[in-house]
């Protein structure tokens, strides 16, 4: 195997993401070491949630290679996936009556025995995590009671929990207000630049992506781009895909028209 790919999170090479042996989006090559936070950019269906649905496992690829930690993702059982590859939906995930510290522990199931009896360094990870995404005053509270912004934070939480080094977010801020969106991607960079893991997140929010991704990965007409924001803007990567969306990109501003 090549040795790159031993060093890499996560590397693909052509690999083509799909449904029923259709793909909807290929050419994926990404390469994504430690302490990277990555924006998957692109409008409604252009494969965004396939490719990383393909990335977690659920979905076989079409074609080309997948490496999660240096290893085919198709090869891995699926405790191992899961300690591997933490993925968070968009939403609100309904719970019943949990509180928030029981739902972040449901990020421990990869790691505990047959029973699900959490140890001392599952209670551990699960405090870790609630600290760290600021849940602590609320971790009694019933999930049912919170806003979205903080019903994100415990999903967030409940992956951090769960302790695998890449994240893969679904449009973490789709329903989320500005003071929001901005507090929840501020916690995914940090938690990427603070550690050994790696998030890779989709979203419609470009302007938030441009200022704070290290990678960006843009999906448009079945083909995936990827390379920093500072090269998207220079080789006019974005301004040529969302005129073809009959929008204007500004380069200056980073805003669509």
């Amino acid at each position: 195997m090549d040795q790159r790919m031993n060093n890499d999170l996560l590397h693909t090479e052509g690999l083509a993401v799909g449904h029923a042996g259709k793909p909807v989006l290929s050419g994926v090559d990404l390469r994504l070491g430690h302490g990277k936070l990555a924006a998957l950019i692109g409008v409604n269906g252009s494969g965004k949630s396939t490719l990383l649905r393909t990335i977690a496992g659920i979905h076989p690829p079409i074609d080309g290679r997948l490496h999660v930690k240096g290893k085919d993702i198709q090869a891995m059982g699926a405790r191992e996936r899961a300690r591997a590859v933490s993925l968070v939906f968009t939403g609100r995930t309904h719970l019943g009556l949990l509180d928030v510290r029981s739902v972040v522990a449901l990020g421990r199931q990869p790691w505990t025995g047959h029973f699900g009896r959490l140890s001392a360094v599952d209670l551990d990870h699960v405090e870790e995590a609630l600290r760290t995404t600021g849940l602590h005053g609320l971790a009694d509270r019933d999930i049912a009671t919170l806003s979205d912004g903080e019903h994100q934070r415990v999903m967030i939480a409940r992956a951090l929990a769960q302790d695998t080094r890449l994240m893969l977010l679904d449009e973490p801020t789709a329903f989320l207000d500005l003071v929001n969106r901005v507090r929840v991607m501020r916690l995914l960079r940090e938690l990427a630049h603070a550690g050994d893991r790696s998030v890779l997140i989709s979203t419609h929010d470009l302007r938030t992506a441009l200022d704070m991704a290290d990678v960006l990965l843009l999906a448009h007409q079945g083909v995936a781009w990827s390379g920093s924001p500072a090269e998207a803007l220079e080789q006019g990567v974005l301004a040529r895909a969302f005129q073809d969306e009959g929008m204007c990109f500004d380069p200056r501003t980073a805003t669509l028209r």
